[in-house]
Order: C-alpha cells, then sequence, then structure tokens
C-alpha cells in the first residue's frame, strides 16, 4: 500500500509556509507508518516555496518508506506561464493514474497563499479530477 500526496503551494518562503507544509507531511508519514504503507511525496521542483520545502523535508527523513517523485515545468517547451499550468496538468494526471490502483490512497495538499495563481490553477485541477484536497491558506 501507498499513501500518495501530491504537494502544490506558494513559491514565497515564510516560516507559516514551513511549519504548515513540514507539520502536514508529518502527519501524514505518521498516517503512513500506522498504515503499513509507503509516503510518496509528488511535487514540482520549484527551487523555493512548499516544493523546496517538501524536497527537504523527504531528503530529512530517515526513513525508507519516504519517497519524492519530481515533475518539474518544462519551460523551454511551455515558456510562460504555460510552463506552470502544464506542469499542473502532469501532476494531476499522474497522481489520477495511480489513484487507479486501489493499493494506492491518494491525496492532494495545497498551501496557498493570496497571489498564488499557479497553485489556484493546480487546485481547480484537483478538484476537477475529483482527488482528496486538503487546502491549507498561508499568508
Amino acid at each position: 500500500m501507498k499513501l500518495i500526496v501530491l504537494i502544490t503551494g506558494s513559491r514565497n518562503p515564510s516560516p507559516q509556509l514551513q511549519n504548515a507544509v513540514t507539520d502536514r507531511l508529518s502527519e501524514l508519514l505518521q498516517t503512513a507508518i500506522e498504515g503499513k504503507m509507503e509516503l510518496w511525496v509528488i511535487h514540482g521542483h520549484c527551487p523555493s516555496g512548499a516544493d523546496n520545502i517538501a524536497h527537504n523535508w523527504v531528503h530529512a527523513q530517515r526513513e525508507p518508506l519516504v519517497s519524492e517523485f519530481l515533475v518539474p515545468a518544462q519551460w523551454r517547451s511551455h515558456p510562460g506561464k504555460t510552463g506552470g499550468n502544464y506542469r499542473n496538468t502532469v501532476l494531476v494526471d499522474l497522481c489520477r493514474s495511480l489513484d487507479l490502483d486501489e493499493d494506492n490512497l491518494v491525496c492532494a495538499e495545497a498551501f496557498p497563499a493570496p497571489t498564488s495563481v499557479g497553485t489556484v490553477d493546480c487546485i481547480k485541477k484537483i478538484q476537477q479530477a475529483d482527488l482528496p484536497l486538503h487546502i491549507t491558506e498561508v499568508p
């Protein structure tokens, strides 16, 4: 069994975002351990903000049950905002396909700030895909 979590959120690092992402991932890890599941963390590999916090959290774990899967934006083939929107589509499509396996429990965690246009796009796509979604707003 796998607990698969899609992370999306603000690109602007802050102590509130740091705490929100790490606290939620720690909760999900505890759920995975209690359920004897692997924890897969999937994100867009942005070098700042929620993606980077998730990346650092995964690498700080000494738990063999934790894995990370990166889906970076393809800025060369999708310049401008289309790169981020395309990456969001790929992230959600990947999670939707993983959700087809009954041994997988797939969910999404969103950490939007008031100016998080890309995060809002990803949230809409997650909702359209009917994936379980938990939203923690950050300042």
